[in-house]
């Protein structure tokens, strides 16, 4: 039972953990000897003479240091309202108080700290830190787009926005005539692209048909990929349509019934 595992004994305790299993079992150890049981009363009126002394009797900035919403801050101070132990221990790791004191509104000896310095425990707060807002030289950011414009492979608006460190939306809303024709020629190249498979496709279609139609069997999609390698099937964007086309030109030189088109 005494026995503790390889892996417990290789686990680190962080410090936040430390400071807290410390601060609780102080405020235990001590509970006999307490002159003030902590309680409800004690601990507000311990938060109000922070917001006070600290914050001249804001309740803003001492919300926004702790993490919490101004709102709770009135719950606490006018409705009645109770921290949690986890929300009391923030607020004496941001203030330089213990537990204690803090439960037991023991403020006498207590100073608040310099509040522009770095503190110890900013383990403790759940605020992100906000990167600064980035610049963005838009007349740059124009000339790169005029650039894309003239490469010789198109490529598209989210390459585009790739290639800037930027979001597509952005482009659009700041730089969007030239953001449009890039999207467009994007759009005309694809296009482009399609129909040069649809011809270099055409002539294993016209010779899979005849075949079909030799055998005495109706052109179906099966019996296409039966014959066309599919590396030439793959790239066409609709291989029935295609296939429609395909043999209304053969009917021309090759008469067949209604019935053998593919549906």
């Amino acid at each position: 039972m005494g026995e503790t595992t390889k892996s417990e004994k290789s686990q680190e305790v962080e410090p936040a953990s430390i400071w807290k299993a410390r601060q609780i079992g102080e405020l235990l150890a001590s509970q006999d000897n307490l002159v003030v049981t902590p309680n409800r009363s004690q601990l507000i009126g311990a938060i109000t003479q922070i917001v006070s002394t600290a914050h001249g009797g804001k309740a803003a900035p001492f919300s926004r240091r702790i993490g919490i919403a101004k709102s709770t801050v009135h719950h606490w101070l006018k409705e009645g309202g109770t921290p949690s132990l986890e929300i009391s221990l923030k607020i004496a790791a941001h203030y330089g108080l213990s537990l204690k004191h803090l439960l037991t509104g023991e403020l006498s000896q207590w100073q608040p700290p310099a509040l522009d310095e770095q503190l110890a425990f900013e383990f403790l707060s759940n605020q992100t830190p906000r990167n600064a807002p980035r610049t963005i030289d838009w007349t740059s950011i124009e000339e790169k787009l005029v650039t894309f414009l003239l490469l010789p492979t198109p490529i598209s608006v989210l390459e585009a926005a790739r290639r800037l460190g930027m979001e597509a939306r952005q482009l659009y809303l700041r730089a969007n005539k030239t953001t449009r024709q890039i999207g467009e020629r994007w759009k005309d190249y694809l296009k482009r692209k399609q129909e040069a498979k649809v011809v270099e496709a055409r002539p294993y279609l016209e010779k899979a048909c005849l075949e079909i139609w030799g055998e005495g069997k109706t052109v179906t999609r099966r019996e296409i990929l039966k014959r066309v390698p599919e590396e030439i099937l793959s790239p066409l964007p609709n291989l029935l349509s295609v296939l429609k086309d395909v043999q209304e030109h053969l009917q021309q030189s090759e008469p067949v019934t209604k019935s053998e088109l593919v549906t």
